[in-house]
């Protein structure tokens, strides 16, 4: 590769592997709206209806990201329009795109991971004709509040275990807010981060660092440019 020192984002979907495994981070001072809208364009002009975006909605973080999307006039509802993108709802009220399917969050951990798997399940038969999907995941960090400790270790054993056991290939993208993870114990942000093959940090709207690639470490240190 080239050693340079910005890169653009078809650059950095070129480099994902099959099964692939991406945390963005960001911080509570920068919303991660203009990324999440980038990713969601980028994918479509560059897979089109070729591959399925299946997004995780957890707690109305999409709804945030609507609101903050809409206050400088860049319209999310309008990108997520599309036979090709569907939203799994967990928690919360109010709807953002898509809504294929819905979950309440369940008093038991237990009942709530067998129930998400079946709703996953559903959705990946609607894209089993595509060439890969793609799952973008906002608001787990909120959800992994609400378990206590024990919870939260079986959820995040469980989320290892899936990233690194995939049947199909499917190229999960996670939004962490890092003011909120580095609370959640025991062990689940260096657990997480370990496993994920790549990892940035947005920097600004325009501009996110790759912070980890284990696939490509020459990218590492590098910023995408929107």
């Amino acid at each position: 590769m080239k050693k340079v020192g910005t890169i653009k984002l078809n650059d950095l979907f070129e480099f994902m592997v099959p099964k692939d495994t991406l945390l963005v981070k960001y911080s509570s001072y920068f919303h991660p709206g203009i990324v999440f809208y980038n990713f969601i364009n980028s994918l479509k002009e560059k897979y089109g209806g070729n591959i399925g975006i299946i997004i995780v909605d957890m707690l109305d973080n999409l709804g945030i990201i609507d609101y903050q999307l809409s206050a400088i006039g860049i319209n999310l509802r309008e990108a997520l329009n599309s036979d090709n993108i569907l939203v799994l709802k967990v928690g919360g009220s109010v709807d953002v795109g898509n809504v294929a399917e819905r979950l309440k969050i369940s008093a038991s951990y237990m009942i709530h991971r067998e129930k998400f798997k079946t709703k996953m399940e559903l959705l990946l038969g609607r894209f089993r004709n595509k060439n890969f999907v793609v799952q973008i995941t906002v608001g787990f960090d909120k959800f992994l509040m609400l378990l206590d400790d024990r919870e939260r270790v079986f959820q995040i054993h469980d989320t290892v275990r899936y990233l690194t056991m995939k049947l199909y290939d499917i190229r999960d993208i996670i939004f962490i807010n890092i003011d909120l993870w580095k609370h959640l114990t025991p062990y689940v942000a260096g657990y997480l981060e370990e496993t994920a093959l790549s990892m940035v940090e947005i920097v600004d709207p325009h501009h996110v660092k790759i912070l980890k690639s284990v696939v490509v470490p020459d990218l590492q240190g590098k910023v995408v440019e929107f």
